[in-house]
């Protein structure tokens, strides 16, 4: 196999959300780092990764959601033991203003494809790990993207699991990567499509991009 290319750069500390602006080919992402308890805004041209960072317009009680126009979405929640009391905000990157609205009008899930989860004890994952030739007891995902197939698997190791990602081209295995390591359960969301571009974290701190 291949060794893959990808754009990637680093964070300074762990993706909390993340949102894709479709008008700009932009990837937003608020990042946190529980050490230094530092909150930074990214904005990330695609597919080179150009950077803008704004810090401290965040909190912890905030989640961006989505993004329109420049315009961010966040839930912010209002009382730590109830999650259903929360209020949605609405922050300009360019202006830096926020207002308070009734709810995000962007829809993520219009322009960016998901891969499926197939259940360990489905015939799907069945075929897959057949196909890997191996077993695991967890669910694994899977995404067809014209000739192109891309899975997000798990290896059972001392304590613990490190989830895989494998690319294929024409049944042809391309490049295999380890995503994450340290993982006690099935977490989803490996990955997802935007255009021609494949996007992941790695490591909970890296930001990839894989341009078919």
């Amino acid at each position: 196999m291949n060794t893959p290319h990808f754009n990637q750069q680093k964070l300074h500390g762990k993706v909390w959300g993340m949102a894709i602006d479709p008008l700009y080919s932009s990837l937003f992402m608020d990042i946190r780092d529980n050490t230094s308890k530092k909150l930074e805004l990214i904005k990330l041209s695609l597919p080179n990764l150009e950077k803008e960072t704004k810090v401290g317009l965040a909190n912890w009680q905030t989640q961006l959601i989505a993004v329109e126009e420049n315009h961010l979405f966040f839930v912010e929640y209002l009382d730590a033991l109830d999650p259903t009391n929360f209020k949605f905000i609405r922050y300009n990157w360019t202006s830096e203003k926020t207002i308070r609205v009734d709810k995000p009008i962007n829809k993520q899930e219009n322009f960016l494809a998901h891969p499926f989860v197939y259940e360990n004890d489905s015939a799907h994952h069945k075929t897959v790990m057949n196909f890997l030739d191996i077993s695991s007891p967890l669910a694994c995902e899977y995404f067809e993207w014209g000739n192109t197939v891309v899975i997000s698997y798990y290896i059972c190791v001392e304590n613990g699991f490190e989830r895989y990602l494998l690319l294929l081209k024409e049944g042809q295995k391309i490049w295999k990567l380890k995503q994450d390591e340290h993982i006690k359960n099935f977490s989803p969301g490996a990955f997802f499509v935007f255009q021609e571009f494949l996007i992941f974290i790695k490591n909970s701190n890296e930001i990839c991009i894989y341009n078919r």
